[in-house]
């Protein structure tokens, strides 16, 4: 919760103070409270603390997502998709060398003081980058430049929600159940499963920053979310592993371009409130991380895990309708590259 409410929170701050204030403090904040995390010796006091380093990565995560939107505004499928992409590799990489401290006996207390201190860095870093940058996310009077508030105005925010919400319910209930799901399969093949799935997820996203750009967006990432969720269905209900396999693989190559594209959607609906936008989506996306993954849980113990996980390709369904609600009277496959808005 507090991640989402940094995220959105931190938009919010921006569109006053400027990204160029916010990032850095934002790592600041996130690398401070996990390396006072390892001196606190209450737990309750232990808990508070580090649990604000959530909130200052809510803020880093909409914030770097507001500044390639304004950055690349010509081109954003592509930027963020290669932005993302380097998530997806960070992810796949990290568990390694974390592991092999720990085997070592390097102490977790040692481990939150250099992970804070890899944030003090990347503050410094944005510090230093953002003020070369000649833009800046949010000029003055942007809000007042975005005019009143109507439902008209807000459908394809809610939309767009909707759909980064039930594509991240969809993403982390897969990577949180797989294995689950495999359980009755070895160890090893069931975490080869969820790899697959992950690597594809990264390597759709490095893709899509060559393809992004030949699609209208809208056009783009809803058939990225059909063919994702048909793949995901397919490989919970094939009985043979090996294609299974495969089918995960696509499942996760399809999943990949889908949150980037949903910002960059975005980006082209609210020119004006990138980084309210940006923060606001990434809380929205939170949310379904938060409500369908812990509700596969309860699935599994009534329903079954099978129909859990089929429930997670179903996902697919509110988030296509999502990206529908986000058109402002324009055709579906108007526009050339980028959709009119």
């Amino acid at each position: 919760m507090l991640y989402g409410a940094g995220s959105v929170l931190a938009g919010m701050a921006a569109e006053r103070l400027g990204q160029r204030v916010v990032l850095p403090l934002s790592a600041l904040i996130a690398g401070v409270s996990l390396a006072a995390g390892a001196v606190i010796p209450t737990w309750p006091v232990f808990m508070v603390v580090v649990s604000l380093s959530a909130a200052g990565r809510g803020g880093l995560d909409g914030g770097i997502n507001a500044i390639f939107l304004a950055a690349f505004r010509d081109s954003s499928g592509r930027s963020l998709n290669l932005l993302h992409g380097f998530f997806g590799v960070g992810a796949l990489v990290t568990p390694v060398p974390l592991g092999v401290l720990v085997t070592l006996g390097v102490s977790w207390q040692a481990l939150f003081v250099v992970t804070g201190a890899v944030y003090g860095v990347l503050a410094l870093a944005l510090a230093l980058s953002l003020s070369r940058l000649p833009l800046d996310v949010h000029p003055n009077g942007a809000r007042a430049a975005a005019g009143p508030r109507t439902f008209r105005t807000l459908l394809p925010f809610l939309g767009l929600s909707l759909a980064i919400a039930a594509y991240v319910a969809a993403e982390v209930g897969v990577g949180n159940w797989l294995v689950r799901y495999l359980a009755g399969q070895p160890l090893v093949v069931a975490t080869g499963a969820l790899s697959t799935f992950w690597g594809g997820l990264a390597a759709g996203r490095l893709l899509s920053g060559w393809m992004a750009e030949r699609w209208p967006y809208r056009a783009f990432t809803v058939t990225c979310l059909a063919l994702a969720s048909l793949s995901l269905a397919a490989a919970v209900i094939v009985p043979w592993l090996p294609v299974a396999f495969v089918l995960y693989g696509l499942a996760g190559l399809f999943y990949g371009p889908v949150y980037p594209m949903i910002m960059a959607i975005g980006g082209l609906v609210y020119p004006q409130r990138l980084s309210a936008l940006a923060g606001s989506l990434t809380t929205a996306g939170s949310v379904g991380s938060i409500v369908y993954p812990p509700l596969m849980g309860l699935m599994a113990s009534g329903v079954g895990l099978q129909a859990a996980m089929l429930g997670a390709a179903g996902m697919g369904i509110p988030a296509i309708a999502g990206i529908f609600l986000s058109r402002q009277n324009v055709s579906f496959f108007a526009g050339s590259r980028i959709d009119p808005v």
